[in-house]
């Protein structure tokens, strides 16, 4: 599989400014170790995003190495080694995301990655290594945000969450944002 970077880097780019209007508690960084974090606590946020609807696949792509033949952690391994809280793995074309505290994603993530095929996306310089991880496998570790994340009303607590619904990990946006 052939990437392109400048693409797929306008795609994040795109998604960080359509999360921060969603998220309008939590502060852009330079996203050089995260892309947002909560000003009253500091905690760091990591976010993937992908343009394509949920429809099109009932998988995640998890990039595991960023470049492998340099072995640099990619997706929730380089954010837990930048000290991410949370990684976030957002579908733009939905206003869908699903949040994870990143220590326990990478947990899992460790549990069943030998289990997938790896998939490789080959750059001009580099290739980044990757999985498609069904998300039946990891939608039930988002739970905890419905009483860690969120108050009696819904509402993400400190993120300033200005969205409709939020329901077991899984976020909903308001579609006009």
């Amino acid at each position: 599989m052939a990437a392109n970077f400048h693409k797929d880097l306008q795609a994040g780019k795109l998604g960080e400014e359509v999360f921060a209007k969603l998220f309008v508690g939590l502060r852009k960084t330079d996203g050089r170790k995260g892309d947002f974090e909560q000003p009253n606590t500091g905690a760091k946020i990591e976010l993937k995003t992908d343009m394509y609807g949920m429809q099109k696949t009932p998988n995640f792509f998890i990039e595991r190495y960023s470049s492998v033949e340099v072995g640099s952690p990619g997706g929730p391994w380089q954010a837990a080694q930048h000290g991410c809280e949370y990684f976030v793995y957002w579908y733009a074309a939905d206003s869908t995301g699903f949040v994870w505290r990143t220590a326990d994603l990478v947990r899992q993530l460790d549990a069943i990655i030998g289990q997938l095929k790896p998939v490789e996306v080959r750059n001009r310089r580099w290739t980044t290594v990757g999985f498609k991880v069904p998300r039946s496998a990891l939608i039930p570790l988002a739970t905890f945000n419905a009483k860690e994340l969120t108050d009696a009303s819904g509402t993400i607590i400190d993120w300033g969450f200005a969205g409709t619904t939020y329901i077991a990990g899984t976020l909903t946006a308001k579609r006009n944002l």
